[in-house]
């Protein structure tokens, strides 16, 4: 079911896929995807977000949209926040 907590990891693997202009999970397909993911996997980092500073922030701000426990997902607003904050200061 959709609610806020799946629309929160969804945000997550559209950000990774904005980044590195492929899907989440490319080495598998169709249901492995969903098996992985049920699985608790989570993507790896790709290259494309380096190592310096706005990279590991926003791997981090991916990462927690991730988090098993869905009401541990940030929200919308505090996503945002994050966002504006770090755009804003880097």
């Amino acid at each position: 079911a959709e609610t806020k907590n799946t629309n929160m990891y969804a945000l997550g693997m559209t950000m990774l896929e904005i980044f590195t202009g492929s899907s989440p999970f490319p080495e598998r397909k169709d249901v492995s995807v969903i098996l992985a993911v049920l699985g608790g996997a989570v993507p790896t980092r790709p290259p494309q977000l380096g190592e310096e500073e706005k990279g590991n922030m926003m791997w981090h701000l991916m990462s927690l949209c991730w988090n098993r426990d869905a009401t541990a997902r940030p929200s919308s607003a505090q996503m945002v926040n994050a966002l504006v904050f770090h755009i804003c200061m880097v």
